[in-house]
């Protein structure tokens, strides 16, 4: 199994976790079209404190792997949620696969 593999199986297998009075719910999605490799998941974290309707904090991210290197990028704030750019993931992404000669 690939180190995404086991990523995936993480995430799935931990849907949701409760710290310190704070619930927080883990999604994910492979993003695999579009031009991003088969390696590409958008995770999104929402930390939502006990007794709140709304979410305290949202995390969301890009993950994805170019030949042997891997980016991880990021957005974070509560209203609106926010939605990490592909725009700026793809020219990574393109950018990695000239360095490498993919």
């Amino acid at each position: 199994m690939t180190v995404f593999g086991r990523l995936r199986t993480a995430l799935a297998g931990c849907p949701s976790v409760e710290e310190d009075g704070r619930t927080v719910t883990i999604r994910y999605e492979d993003l695999d079209t579009g031009g991003f490799p088969e390696d590409t998941l958008r995770i999104r974290m929402t930390m939502t404190d006990a007794g709140s309707t709304g979410p305290a904090e949202v995390i969301d991210r890009i993950v994805t792997r170019v030949g042997v290197c891997v980016t991880d990028l990021s957005a974070t704030g509560t209203e609106p949620y926010p939605r990490v750019s592909e725009t700026p993931v793809l020219r990574q992404i393109d950018r990695l696969r000239a360095a490498q000669g993919l």
